[in-house]
């Protein structure tokens, strides 16, 4: 029986893997290009948003960002959820969503 990972014997898991000579790590990670990736992507939408509304609108300040009153509502948004949220998962106090009368 041949088992190809050393995981399969015991006592061999502790030891450093041996690399190949002239071997190199692998460098970046999957994650660390996926978030530059979607960090241009979320630029490049500004940036063509901005240009486009500059253009075709005329827009200036706050106006020339796409979606930016959503922008602007996102802290207020993700305090609305936290505080849904958190409104939910206490126990003892719910009422089914009906005050007492």
């Amino acid at each position: 029986l041949s088992w190809k990972t050393r995981y399969a014997c015991e006592g061999e898991a502790d030891k450093a893997p041996v690399k190949a000579p002239g071997s190199k790590s692998s460098g970046w990670g999957f994650f660390t290009w996926f978030l530059i990736i979607f960090f241009l992507l979320i630029a490049s939408y500004i940036i063509f948003g901005s240009w486009l509304n500059y253009n075709r609108y005329g827009a200036r300040g706050w106006d020339l960002i796409p979606h930016g009153d959503t922008i602007r509502d996102l802290p207020y948004l993700v305090k609305d959820f936290a505080s849904s949220t958190m409104g939910r998962l206490k126990v003892g106090e719910s009422r089914g969503g009906y005050s007492a009368v």
